[in-house]
């Protein structure tokens, strides 16, 4: 229970080649392996988020179906991958669509240490 509140959800995100950090991007398929096991193996862990914006609209919504519960929401002021040059916003409507595209239903929520 003590990890919970350390950490009340875990949220993945892919290291992209214009960090300059690697040479080659993970991709989805890397990407989805790890929501998968994440799930499995991080049980104390209550969320995984399906980060769309970094991972994309599509990748997002399959995470779902790999174990992630948490789709994230809409970013009105991210700078650091602006500056990165990714550039994926959308409105809390196309979050909700694209949540029920998938297959499941919307809910907000908020954290809480």
């Amino acid at each position: 229970m003590a990890l919970r509140r350390l950490f009340p959800g875990l949220i993945k995100k892919t290291i992209r080649p214009f960090a300059k950090l690697i040479d080659e991007e993970a991709g989805p398929n890397q990407y989805l392996r790890i929501i998968a096991i994440s799930r499995i193996m991080l049980d104390n862990v209550p969320h995984i988020q399906a980060s769309w914006f970094s991972e994309g609209k599509k990748t997002g919504q399959i995470a779902l179906r790999f174990g992630a519960d948490d789709f994230g929401g809409t970013l009105f002021d991210e700078n650091v991958m602006l500056a990165a040059g990714f550039y994926n916003r959308t409105t809390e409507d196309e979050v909700r669509e694209m949540i029920a595209e998938a297959g499941f239903f919307t809910s907000s929520a908020t954290y809480q240490l």
